[in-house]
């Protein structure tokens, strides 16, 4: 082969092949497709191929904080797929942000089947309730001046600072309470305070407990235990709160509830109703211990919710039921709705209100342990003590005058002829 030749092979050796028509997919046969995808797969050994992940709520939370991370610091790669900060992994030791604000924002918890068991129990929710027979005197009493001066608008504007810095149920029952509530300064305190502080010498399975829990409210106010004056209150069932206490709180009117968001008014709402079908309990116990009631519909017991923002009060009675009188409804009727962080006017007038209910309380508490007190003292007045050593006459041995029926004086002639008749009686 001459040179000329031999360059001629090697121009058509070094040409491109002509491109071959490709098939329809449907048209390639299953092996060749195979190799193919072998061989794609076997040519990107070297590049990372993503892994897909499922789409599941604990994916979802990982990507949620991803993207959180990102937007702070644009230079972190770390994979969405890694649940080592997942929330919701009980196993997982770092904290992420969204627990950490569920732990410092809120702290309210209910037992489980709490909402189930206090309907069973007949506690009556406020769209529920019925009106009691006296509103209209507790209304007008909210709305009577008070002697107290109001406070100033510079002290609202640092109560919104306080509300709004709050963090968590403690510091707002601190912060709230100090600005919102009365205080009593009674003499040896004896119309006492209690804080979060559950009632240990309630009756069991009395009606509206029955299957909960003893009550716990984060804020209650009544009479101390030694007002009575060593009676035997403890013989009413429910009046004394706690055990083992000598200055216990007894018999109280009003109650409160805190909650840290708006999203947990409805807990605070049926626990003010379990509290206060309690005090409703309590005060219905002590009236039949003098053989009394309360007339039908009548409302003494109040409590209160709030969360900074809004502040409900609601009154509490017992009523039997409509249709079986032998089952007893604990109504929670909601008597007004203020709104503290809107208006400086509006936060005057609720913090008024709830002050005129717990004046209200009060009186309603004092006028019930005078009642049993002034029981107990015409009881013992009718046992009249015998004092030892000393003889009592027999009383069968003694004639009884009788008032009906005047003693005849006699006259002076009678008297006259006596000494006529008797001459002796005269030396």
């Amino acid at each position: 082969m001459n040179k000329a030749s031999k360059t001629q092979a090697n121009s058509e050796e070094n040409q491109p092949e002509p491109p071959q028509a490709e098939l329809p997919p449907s048209q390639i046969p299953l092996r060749t497709l195979s190799r193919k995808r072998q061989a794609d797969h076997d040519s990107n050994n070297d590049e990372t191929q993503p892994k897909r992940a499922q789409l599941t709520r604990k994916n979802l939370a990982a990507f949620n904080k991803m993207g959180k991370k990102k937007a702070s610091d644009p230079t972190d790669d770390s994979d969405p797929t890694d649940d080592s900060d997942d929330p919701d992994d009980p196993d997982d030791s770092d904290d992420s942000d969204d627990s950490e604000v569920a732990e410092t924002k809120t702290v309210w918890s209910l037992p489980s089947g709490f909402a189930s068991q206090t309907y069973k129990n007949r506690l009556l929710p406020p769209n529920h309730s019925k009106p009691p027979t006296n509103r209209r005197d507790i209304r007008r009493q909210d709305a009577a001046p008070r002697n107290t001066a109001s406070p100033l608008e510079p002290k609202h504007r640092r109560y919104l600072l306080r509300v709004e810095l709050a963090g968590n149920e403690a510091t707002m029952l601190f912060e709230v309470g100090n600005k919102l509530l009365k205080e009593y300064n009674d003499k040896g305190y004896r119309y006492r305070r209690a804080f979060k502080q559950p009632f240990t010498r309630v009756p069991p399975n009395a009606g509206y407990n029955n299957g909960l829990p003893a009550p716990k409210p984060d804020f209650i106010e009544g009479p101390d235990l030694t007002t009575f004056d060593r009676h035997p209150i403890e013989d009413v069932p429910g009046a004394v709160l706690y055990k083992h206490d000598p200055y216990s709180v007894t018999l109280p009117h009003i109650a409160g509830e805190w909650t840290i968001s708006s999203k947990d008014s409805r807990g605070a709402q049926m626990q003010a109703a379990y509290v206060g079908a309690a005090m409703v309990y309590a005060r219905n116990q002590a009236l039949a211990y003098i053989g009394k009631s309360d007339p039908p519909g009548h409302a003494a017991i109040t409590t209160f919710t709030t969360d900074g923002e809004k502040l409900d009060i609601y009154a509490h009675y017992a009523a039997p039921h409509k249709y079986d009188k032998k089952i007893l409804e604990y109504h929670q009727y909601r008597l007004s709705t203020s709104y503290l962080t809107v208006k400086y006017s509006q936060f005057k007038e609720g913090r008024k209100r709830l002050r005129e209910a717990q004046d209200y309380a009060k009186a309603q508490s004092e006028q019930l342990r005078d009642q049993l007190v002034q029981y107990w003292e015409q009881k013992d007045a009718k046992l009249s003590p015998v004092a030892e050593g000393v003889h009592q006459p027999d009383a069968r041995n003694q004639q009884i005058p009788r008032h009906d029926e005047p003693v005849p004086t006699p006259r002076r002639s009678d008297r006259l002829r006596q000494r006529q008749d008797n001459p002796a009686n005269d030396t």
